[in-house]
């Protein structure tokens, strides 16, 4: 599920890594339990995983960074601050937010020029 280039689409970023992408994923869902989330009401990897199969396109986060989008929906960071608030880190989830971070940074930079 890491970001590895702007225009990554949705499958490929969930799929090129199963097992990275299955242990992130389970660990958003320990930061949502934390926060009072029942495992029941959680979607289970397998069927997030299937449902990615078919999203051929880059996320519209994705798209929009590519654009040069200053700014965009940031639920990466949302729950990077989250769960540090709950003690709670994550290499990959802090990798996410600063290749976000740094597209971002870009994007401001040649829109300032």
């Amino acid at each position: 599920m890491r970001i590895s280039a702007v225009e990554a689409e949705i499958r490929d970023a969930v799929h090129s890594d199963p097992a990275e992408s299955a242990r992130i994923y389970e660990w958003v869902a320990q930061v949502c339990i934390a926060l009072g989330a029942s495992r029941e009401d959680l979607v289970p990897f397998e069927k997030y995983a299937r449902a990615a199969e078919g999203l051929v396109k880059p996320s519209s986060a994705v798209r929009a960074l590519a654009a040069g989008a200053a700014n965009i929906e940031r639920v990466d960071r949302l729950v990077a601050t989250i769960a540090a608030q709950l003690g709670m880190r994550d290499d990959a989830i802090d990798e996410i937010v600063d290749t976000v971070e740094s597209h971002l940074h870009s994007n401001r930079l040649q829109a300032a020029s």
